[in-house]
């Protein structure tokens, strides 16, 4: 995670988080989800992520070529393959929705966020550990493919079994070493927990939520319209 430019409260991203996802799923028209992924480029860019909000549009215009080009043109058989790419066009924006949390916001802001919210405690460390946890086995997979090449590992059989072997143990290794921090730093404690974090809203986190505000009451509209 690397600190943004644009300091959204964590609050007001997971709120982005769920007019997302009732948008994508609410809203007749593609317009409404574009719209959305266009105030999320925004974001990215006023956060100083401009080239991660192109590499996801790319991705997104990839999907929706593939789409449009190829699913028509394939036979059936891989057609119907092919056609479980186009829902992941659908739900694109949830996926720049959740990079855009994890990309500048701190496990730890995360958790004074959730704990603000009131969130029971067991649902703050499970998503917690699981920030954690994913990060953890990305580090580990790239240092076995270090290892790999210094060894000169050579095909797929043999690079699958030095590969996934040493995750498997190193994925049990840390999901022990996460527990038993979650044991030490107290998740049976009753009593309230502080944070060395700040989190607050601001003008910008108004602005953010009423921009998706709007596109939220209008898909609802077409929505209602259309039925």
């Amino acid at each position: 995670m690397r600190r943004s430019r644009l300091a959204l409260d964590p609050r007001t991203k997971l709120f982005l988080i769920a007019v997302t996802s009732v948008v994508v799923f609410v809203a007749p028209y593609t317009a409404y989800t574009m719209a959305l992924m266009g105030l999320y480029c925004l974001l990215f860019a006023l956060g100083g992520r401009l080239s991660s909000a192109l590499r996801l549009m790319a991705c997104y215009l990839a999907i929706a070529a593939l789409r449009a080009f190829v699913v028509p043109v394939v036979p059936a058989q891989v057609g119907v393959m092919l056609s479980v790419i186009g829902y992941v066009g659908i739900v694109f924006p949830c996926a720049m929705a959740a990079a855009f949390l994890v990309d500048t916001t701190s496990v730890g802001e995360l958790a004074a966020a959730l704990r603000a919210l009131r969130s029971p405690e067991t649902l703050t460390v499970a998503l917690v550990a699981t920030l954690r946890f994913f990060p953890a086995i990305g580090r580990e997979a790239a240092h076995v493919r270090d290892a790999m090449r210094l060894r000169s590992v050579r095909g797929w059989g043999r690079k699958l079994e030095c590969l996934y072997v040493p995750l498997l143990l190193s994925i049990a290794s840390t999901a022990t070493d996460l527990g038993s921090s979650v044991a030490v730093r107290g998740i049976e404690n009753p009593g309230p927990r502080s944070s060395w974090h700040e989190i607050g809203m601001g003008s910008a986190d108004a602005l953010a939520m009423a921009a998706f505000s709007v596109v939220l009451v209008l898909a609802v509209a077409s929505r209602v319209a259309v039925a």
